[in-house]
């Protein structure tokens, strides 16, 4: 059925030859510069542009999204660590990336290193926590409770920096009149950084071993007119530090990652009416990892070496309808992804696995006036190893205008939405954690809330508001047996919270600032067997109670300064919520000074200030104050 009605909608499109463009609505906001979140959307929505990053000194991906909103990233080791991001504490497999307008995958892991994209090629981060207010968005990403999505930018630059523990991170990027543009970013760290350890009432000054880091992107990409393609490798060689057990600090670890993609999106307005979307992409990627516990007197039949290579084919097309009346516009889209993915390791559980996912989107939205609502109806079917799964996921969001002159503008909104994943290939497969007989997870979210945008003698002032419940149904997780680890489908959890963000500009002459914060209160909660209470109703693993951050940024004729905040209440290892699992509280405090001249800017940030002693995993302690010193030119 939705294929004919594709076919139906192309038919449209050839019938009309008018060549013209129309530009969306779009609403007339103060010039930010830190956490800008979005006061006019059906959900919630965040974004950090290229200068923000700038004058925060980040470059990583994974720190400019600790600071937004209903994020928690988990960090494996700091300094090159794997940075993964949950979304309202639903897990790193429900969110989704998008790089340039297209899906970033794993079929083998399900979640994302976001470490591995630098910050300094990109001319924005956007987070949107339930349904997209793109139509034209890919089909696949309506499955995902919150999507990040990265957009790169064309400039001609060259930054470099040099930091503590020997980390170097130096990027260049070049842009021609003809549409084509290429950067390279490389980065390495010897990743050997003091920290604290608790030992009763000892503490004991050790140093992280193992942790060099050494990696490469490059990309090149040809964005003109209606197309936009781009190539891209990316190389990693990295040392894994491992968990901190006492005495005992030795590990040999070590993985290696070569990524190669390709990928073209074609997009045209073939009228007033009418957008035609079409996306293509194939991604290669390789794994080799050694877990360094290999005997000289081991038999050949022990495995310490596992090698892993993923193909990836991914394919979308879509169109939407676009129509006016007066104050009313209304428009309607229908897309089709296709992925077809295949594993193949030196497992003699998963030598070679292959999986074929369809998602098939109706999307609506319309608009009278102030007045918004959305809607979405998402089919899912998969197929592997004689294994089908098939879903269908709703979604329906609106906004409200409360009170609205030139000066002020409060909206109420509401969403209401089915997030659907499959299992990993790792979840089913790996040795000895895989399970066959696995059932894709199910979400049921609501999310309402309040925004306000205004301005006061001249200092523009945005804030948000939203409460949500999110309910997991065969949420996997992995749990002991009699002999080893196992993934199994274990019954529910819940998760809910009240999300408060503002943002103020003050222009103040020759010295604008901005001030950004947000704060969270949440509870996620195990809902399975209520015959044990070490765990049922208890707090699930890393979700602390209260979160907040701030951001601060003062721009003068001379100097540029850049201060951010983040604070992190107690949290537990295990559901079994006892002193031995529990994380002490922290606040980490960063600042950065800037000068900028013509074509040069000079930088220098310290991070972590007050040098606090921490982990966001347990045994995985992060670094202390560090500092850097950043360069860049303008060529």
């Amino acid at each position: 059925m939705l294929l004919l009605v594709f076919a139906a909608l192309t038919m449209g499109v050839a019938t009309d030859s008018i060549s013209t463009r129309t530009l969306s609505e779009t609403s007339v906001e103060a010039t930010a510069t830190v956490v800008r979140t979005s006061t006019t959307t059906a959900t919630p929505q965040q974004s950090l542009h290229s200068e923000a990053l700038q004058r925060l000194g980040i470059t990583e991906v994974g720190e400019a999204l600790k600071l937004m909103n209903g994020i928690s990233v988990k960090d494996y080791g700091g300094l090159g660590g794997m940075k993964t991001v949950s979304i309202r504490n639903l897990g790193a497999t429900h969110t989704g990336v998008l790089y340039d307008g297209i899906p970033v995958s794993n079929a083998q892991a399900g979640q994302i290193d976001v470490a591995r994209f630098g910050s300094q090629q990109l001319s924005e981060i956007r987070l949107g926590i339930g349904t997209s207010s793109d139509l034209l968005t890919p089909a696949a990403v309506d499955c995902y409770s919150g999507l990040i999505s990265l957009t790169s930018q064309s400039s001609n630059l060259f930054c470099a920096s040099y930091g503590s523990w020997n980390t170097l991170n130096a990027m260049t990027s070049f842009a021609w009149k003809n549409g084509l543009s290429a950067h390279t970013n490389y980065r390495h760290t010897d990743g050997n950084y003091p920290f604290t350890l608790n030992n009763g009432d000892k503490k004991l000054n050790e140093r992280r071993h193992n942790g060099r880091v050494d990696d490469l992107n490059t990309e090149l990409n040809y964005h003109k007119g209606c197309w936009q393609i781009k190539g891209a490798g990316y190389f990693n060689d990295r040392r894994l530090p491992g968990s901190v057990v006492l005495y005992n600090y030795e590990t040999h670890e070590h993985m290696r990652e070569a990524n190669g993609l390709l990928q073209a999106k074609y997009q045209r307005e073939f009228s007033r009416h009418w957008t035609l979307v079409i996306r293509t992409k194939y991604n290669h990627a390789m794994t080799h990892y050694n877990d360094g516990q290999q005997q000289p007197t081991e038999t050949a039949s022990v495995q310490h070496v596992y090698n892993y290579r993923q193909n990836e084919y991914y394919g979308s097309a879509g169109a939407m309808k676009s129509l006016e009346a007066g104050p009313i516009r209304v428009r309607f889209s229908l897309l089709y992804d296709v992925l077809l993915a295949s594993l193949h390791s030196n497992l003699s559980t998963a030598h070679s696995v292959q999986r074929t996912t369809h998602y098939g989107v109706l999307r609506t939205d319309a608009s009278y006036r102030k007045y918004q609502i959305q809607g979405g109806l998402l089919y899912t079917i998969s197929s592997e190893e004689n294994r089908n799964h098939s879903a269908w996921s709703p979604t329906i969001a609106a906004s409200v205008p409360l009170w609205s002159n030139p000066d002020h503008d409060v909206r109420l909104r509401w969403m209401s939405r089915v997030a659907f994943r499959l299992p990993t290939f790792n979840e089913t497969y790996y040795y000895v954690l895989g399970n066959h007989n696995l059932n894709p997870e199910k979400a049921r979210e609501h999310n309402i809330g309040l925004t306000y945008s205004g301005s006061l003698r001249q200092i523009r002032m945005s804030a948000t508001a939203d409460v949500y419940h999110y309910r997991v149904k065969d949420k996997l997780i992995a749990f002991p047996t009699a002999f080893a680890w196992k993934v199994g489908n274990l019954g529910e959890a819940v998760s809910q919270g009240i999300e408060v963000s503002t943002h103020i500009l003050f222009p103040v002459p020759h010295c604008p600032m901005e001030l950004s914060a947000n704060y969270q209160l949440q509870d996620t909660r195990n809902l399975d067997n209520p015959q044990n209470p070490n765990t049922y109703r208890k707090p699930l693993p890393y979700m602390p109670r209260h979160t907040a951050n701030g951001m601060l940024i003062i721009r003068t004729p001379w100097l540029n300064v850049g201060y951010s905040a983040q604070w992190t209440s107690e949290r537990y290892s295990s559901t079994m919520n006892t002193f031995r699992y529990r994380l002490e509280p922290f606040s980490e405090h960063s600042i950065s000074v800037s000068r900028n001249w013509k074509w040069l800017e000079l930088q220098a940030t310290v991070q972590n200030l007050t040098d606090e002693q921490y982990s966001l995993i347990q045994y995985y302690p992060m670094p202390g104050r560090q500092y850097r010193i950043s360069v860049r030119i303008r060529h």
